[in-house]
Parts: C-alpha cells; sequence; structure tokens
C-alpha cells in the first residue's frame, strides 16, 4: 500500500499569514510539489504465521528426506560394508591360531592321519565343485540383494520428490493469494543453513561413535560359531558326541 502526503513549503506558509522573509530581497522560483511516498507492509497476522510455520515444516522434511538417503547409500552403507568384511577377516586370523594350538599340531603326529589323507587320494576327494558352488550361489545372491536394495534406494526417493512438490505447491499458492514478501526466501535460507550443521553432525556422529563402536568381540563370534559348527556335526554323526567330557556345545548366541 503506497501513501502519498503534500510536501509542505515552509517558506510559502509564511508568505501566506503575511510574515516577512529574511530573504525577500532575492525572490526564488516556486519548489514544485513533490509527494511523500511512504511504504506500508501488510499486517503480519496469524494467518502469516500458520503459513509460515507449514512453510517451514514442508521445507524441514523435504531437506531432510534427501540429505538421509544420499548419506545413508552413498557414504554409510560403503563404510559399513568395508567394516564387516575387515571384522570377517580377523575371524580368519582367530581360526588360524586355533589350527597353529598345541592340540591341534599333534593331530599330525597320529598314524591314523597319513591313513587319512591316504584314504583322501585313493578316493580322488576333491573341494573344487563345493568351492565352484558356493562361489556361483554368492554371485546369484548379490545379484538379487542387489535387486532389492536397488528398490529400496529408489523408494527412498519417492517421499522427498512428494514432499518437495507439496512444499513448492503450497508455497505458490499462498504467495498467489496473500503476496507475502520474501517468506519463502527466508525460510528456506534457514533450513539450508540449519541442513549444512545437521549433515556435519551426522558425518561426525557416524565417524567418531558409530564406526568405532564395537558390538561383539572377534571371541564372542567365534565361539558362537564353533558351538553351532559341532550342534550340526553331532545331528548329521551322533556318534561324534563321545567327544564332549564335561562340555556341551549349544548354538545359542
Amino acid at each position: 500500500m503506497m501513501l502519498e502526503l503534500p510536501n509542505s513549503n515552509s517558506r510559502s506558509n509564511l508568505n501566506e499569514h503575511g510574515m516577512p522573509c529574511s530573504s525577500a530581497s532575492s525572490p526564488r522560483q516556486p519548489i514544485p510539489y513533490q509527494p511523500i511516498v511512504y511504504e506500508i507492509h501488510p499486517e503480519k497476522t496469524w494467518t502469516y504465521y500458520i503459513h509460515k510455520l507449514i512453510l517451514h515444516v514442508s521445507f524441514h522434511i523435504t531437506l531432510i528426506s534427501i540429505l538421509e538417503p544420499l548419506f545413508f547409500f552413498y557414504f554409510a552403507i560403503p563404510m559399513e560394508s568395508d567394516l564387516f568384511y575387515h571384522e570377517l577377516e580377523s575371524f580368519t586370523h582367530y581360526q588360524h591360531k586355533l589350527m597353529e594350538s598345541h592340540s591341534a599340531q599333534m593331530v599330525r603326529s597320529q598314524t591314523f592321519y597319513n591313513l587319512f589323507i591316504t584314504f583322501l587320494e585313493y578316493e580322488n576327494a576333491e573341494i573344487d565343485t563345493m568351492l565352484t558352488n558356493i562361489h556361483n550361489d554368492a554371485v546369484h545372491a548379490k545379484h538379487k540383494n542387489d535387486e532389492y536394495n536397488n528398490s529400496l534406494q529408489e523408494m527412498s526417493y519417492i517421499f522427498p520428490a512428494l514432499s518437495g512438490s507439496f512444499t513448492i505447491l503450497y508455497y505458490t499458492i499462498v504467495q498467489l493469494i496473500y503476496k507475502y514478501k520474501s517468506i519463502g526466501a527466508e525460510v528456506l535460507g534457514e533450513h539450508l543453513i540449519l541442513m549444512l550443521f545437521v549433515a556435519g553432525y551426522e558425518f561426525w556422529f557416524f565417524t567418531h561413535v558409530i564406526l568405532k563402536y564395537i558390538p561383539f568381540t572377534t571371541e564372542e563370534v567365534m565361539n558362537f560359531m564353533i558351538n553351532c559348527f559341532f550342534v550340526r556335526i553331532f545331528e548329521y554323526y551322533p556318534e561324534l558326541t563321545l567327544l564332549q567330557h564335561n562340555t556341551t556345545a549349544v548354538c545359542d548366541p
């Protein structure tokens, strides 16, 4: 809203009232009329603050829903995968120590051990078929798992797309009706700055807490795996249960 007020001329007012002017000896040209313009902003009522609150929520949800999938799929998952295989490698080192133990090495000095090796050679025993089948199963399972994970990643982008569309549509309608000055820029600017700090905190928390957190030890996992291994062995070969004397294998985490 624009408000125009007349620009009063003090010299002309004095002349109109018959008062003398100190510079009467040097008459000047009359100053042309110039209206004074005052800009009146629309009053910020409760309607304005409700619309601003809705825009705050929609902007925040849209930006956070974009940040989370990008952070999860392109940073967290690769880091967690590397950490998982690193832990598996530590299990193999632990197994190596078990194989080097005194009890395990004593088996090689027994007479039946050489006979057992001779029997394997006679039967032409091999593990090639087993390793090939395991590899093929792993490749097939990875392919199916990648398809499943890709579908999850695609689904994760549906929500930010819908939220962003709602935000743009709502902002457009509000501006067409109320014509608020720079309300969208203010809200978007605030949340862009907020997202920078949120992303920084997410990165710090993931790298300094989550990745360094140890939910289990190598010894705990090996204890569980070896017990489960013997439980399965005893199911198929119950005669080998005589190996248990004072303990019993239990497949229970």
